[in-house]
């Protein structure tokens, strides 16, 4: 889901990073305007499937309009769409391994803990103390490596894009501050630019296939 009036919500411990890069005390913000998913009332029945394709198709349409004023050239396309997937896929592994190395410290005391708790035997403090920690040492963890991706994706798109389009991005996350009266003026044109790569590329899972779309969608030379 990803909806430019709203607050992001990513697989990424993200909104950490983004205040990191902003100087902190504001929210990563969306850019563009739907909000069916988002307005649409509770219903406890799961929507149909064409319902859901038309809620995904809305989805990418939010997606691009903050892409289509890019105007990327094919060549472009043909340079963040390996990219992206390359830095993805290395940043799952390694936060895949963040979580797994911390659990695996605590296996056997997690299942015995689990086994005494099943038999009646209240969880000690001492466990859940530990638990606690670990969790505090991965949280810091996963926001180093969310601001290090953030920054390297960033700076691969600087090589990728020119100047102008990099403007607009920086501008365009800089209106949509604005919009939601969360505008920090003392955040550089660089930290929104960095803003508007993790809400547009980083945090969204729509991203790769539309920029996939868009490049075979281009007549050939």
């Amino acid at each position: 889901m990803f909806l430019y009036n709203h607050p992001v919500v990513s697989r990424l411990s993200s909104l950490t990073a983004v205040l990191l890069l902003l100087g902190g005390g504001i929210a990563a913000l969306h850019l563009s305007s739907h909000s069916a998913r988002a307005q649409a009332p509770p219903n406890p029945t799961q929507p149909s499937k064409a319902v859901e394709d038309l809620l995904l198709e809305l989805d990418d349409l939010d997606t691009l309009h903050i892409l289509l004023p890019l105007k990327l050239t094919p060549e472009q396309m043909d340079k963040l769409i390996p990219m992206f997937t390359t830095a993805k896929t290395d940043f799952d592994k390694k936060s895949a391994a963040l979580t797994s190395a911390a659990l695996l410290k605590m296996a056997d005391e997690i299942r015995a803990t689990r086994k005494k708790a099943i038999a009646g035997t209240a969880i000690p403090t001492e466990f859940d103390d530990r638990v606690k920690a670990i969790q505090m040492e991965v949280a810091g963890k996963r926001k180093e490596l969310d601001t290090t991706n953030i920054v390297a994706v960033s700076n691969a798109c600087k090589t990728i894009l020119n100047a102008d389009q990099y403007a607009l991005c920086a501008k365009m996350e800089t209106d949509a501050y604005k919009r939601n009266k969360r505008y920090n003026d003392k955040a550089t044109v660089a930290q929104y630019f960095n803003a508007y790569v993790m809400d547009a590329f980083i945090a969204n899972p729509r991203t790769i296939p539309l920029l996939k779309e868009m490049r075979a969608a281009q007549p050939e030379k």
